[in-house]
């Protein structure tokens, strides 16, 4: 019997370390699991601390650039009073004297032939041509397009029968038009 006893006595003692051992792999995994838990509720409050220092060196940026446009707003008035009050000869009073002043040339060390890069295939006699270098055909179709694309949104009248009386027709614009146009301009600035 006492063999039993013992027996007995071995197997509760072997079954208690078992529910211990279970018990304690229990007791591990929500541990683990408050632990994943804590680590992510670290990582977003890093997250939201690195957001919220972010948010305080713009902040800080924001208010030194406003200090600094009120600044030169502040200097840019007190410049305008005092040279809005001065007269021509205390302006000139306070420019140094321009005869001491001494300018260098610009130094030019290596000088070129000007050459005129035209292609090959212009006849450097045909004006026409010369001028289609430098505004090509397709700049006028642009032109005349966006010209009547303007007056589509701006509901130009477009038909004879006019409702009122101030308001003028609308025919659209041809590219033949935009270049006589540009042609008055350049013939304005050469005579």
């Amino acid at each position: 019997m006492p063999s039993r006893k013992i027996a007995s006595k071995a197997n509760a003692k072997i079954a208690e370390t078992q529910s211990l051992t279970r018990k304690s792999t229990r007791a591990r995994k929500p541990t683990q699991k408050v632990l994943e838990q804590q680590q992510k509720e670290s990582e977003t409050e890093k997250s939201e601390l690195s957001e919220i220092e972010e948010e305080a060196e713009l902040e800080k940026v924001e208010k030194s650039e406003k200090e600094l446009t009120e600044a030169n707003d502040k200097l840019a008035k007190e410049l305008k009073k005092v040279f809005t009050s001065l007269t021509l000869k205390e302006i000139q009073k306070r420019i140094p004297n321009r005869k001491k002043v001494r300018f260098k040339l610009f130094d030019r060390d290596y000088q070129r032939e000007p050459i005129a890069l035209i292609p090959n295939n212009v006849d450097l006699k045909d004006l026409l041509q010369l001028l289609n270098l430098f505004i090509s055909p397709e700049i006028y179709e642009l032109i005349a397009r966006n010209i009547n694309e303007y007056a589509k949104t701006k509901e130009s009248l477009t038909t004879v029968t006019v409702t009122r009386s101030n308001r003028r027709i609308w025919l659209p614009i041809i590219v033949a038009e935009i270049r006589v146009f540009f042609g008055i301009y350049i013939y304005m600035g050469v005579y």
